[in-house]
């Protein structure tokens, strides 16, 4: 069986093909589950996603939002060589 993977660049729209990200897509809904699951049980995302709900975002955006927010402290965990500490 193949992967199958997402091309980010055609999601947003890009017509200029110079930045070209390719997913396997199990990776982006491993992490689209564990943010949907850390918008409610981590302290710091939660209240970054409770934030966005009270501006009267729609749930899926907000947790996009938590999903972005998610892999940047993913890559600074990875980066730093640091454990992950929730600062509220």
């Amino acid at each position: 069986m193949m992967p199958v993977y997402l091309n980010l660049a055609i999601l947003r729209g890009d017509t200029d093909l110079k930045f070209l990200s390719v997913v396997p897509i199990i990776f982006v809904r491993a992490i689209w589950l564990a943010a949907t699951v850390a918008a409610f049980k981590d302290p710091a995302l939660s209240v970054y996603y409770q934030s966005l709900k009270a501006r009267g975002k729609h749930h899926l955006t907000a947790v996009g939002a938590v999903t972005g927010k998610m892999c940047n402290i993913i890559f600074a965990v990875l980066r730093d060589n640091k454990p992950y500490v929730p600062h509220i």
